[in-house]
């Protein structure tokens, strides 16, 4: 999976600190968090904060100022976008894909904002992966959804005939059978794209290219 382009930017450059340096005190560090603690209100000085974690791989201290710039200025558009960079770095996509949502409203760089709309994706994507992966791991679950009556799956259609025009019916019935179903308040409708990734990482897991134990 690519990190966004963005990160060759250098907005969001920071190449990683040499060995020695790493064995030095870090006065650059030290003077950002001695200005945080005189001016612990200053948007200005949270952002250099958390950017500086960030670059450290401090992740999780990267995030928790940054929120906080972000609370202070919700209108603080690199806050948020190295906030989605933390809160990626540490798997929480439901808090990358908030910080991300934030800056497509209130950034200003258009090559950022093109980038983010495609992590975007890529996040939703890696986060029904997981809950896949999830899923299979706990069969119990899945048996507990299977026994639900009311519980409907559309997988998708396969088309078998000779006129390859024809093919994309496939994905639209099953569309058209889904819309239909979701206006049932009886059915819990199963969403697709959940499905498929189950289906996906149950293929995977049967492909044999697999360690079953991790």
């Amino acid at each position: 999976m690519r990190y966004l382009r963005l990160l060759a930017l250098p907005l969001l450059g920071g190449l990683a600190l040499p060995a020695q340096a790493q064995q030095r005190p870090d006065r650059t560090l030290q003077k950002l968090e001695s200005a945080r603690t005189a001016n612990p209100s200053s948007v200005a000085a949270l952002r250099a904060l958390g950017i500086a974690y960030y670059k450290r791989d401090r992740f999780a201290d990267a995030r928790s100022v940054l929120d906080a710039a972000r609370k202070l200025d919700p209108k603080d558009g690199v806050s948020a976008l190295y906030a989605g960079l933390a809160a990626e770095k540490l798997n929480d996509f439901t808090g990358a894909k908030d910080a991300y949502n934030s800056y497509l409203q209130v950034g200003k760089t258009r090559s950022v904002r093109n980038d983010i709309r495609a992590r975007l994706v890529a996040l939703s994507r890696a986060e029904l992966q997981a809950a896949a992966k999830s899923a299979i791991a706990n069969e119990a679950n899945i048996a507990a959804d299977a026994n639900n009556p009311r519980a409907v799956a559309v997988l998708p259609m396969t088309f078998s005939g000779t006129d390859q025009t024809l093919a994309p019916l496939s994905r639209g019935m099953a569309d058209l059978l889904i819309s239909d179903l979701a206006r049932s308040p009886e059915l819990q409708l199963l969403e697709r794209d959940r499905i498929q990734a189950m289906m996906d990482e149950v293929a995977l897991s049967q492909s044999g290219r697999v360690d079953a134990a991790s």
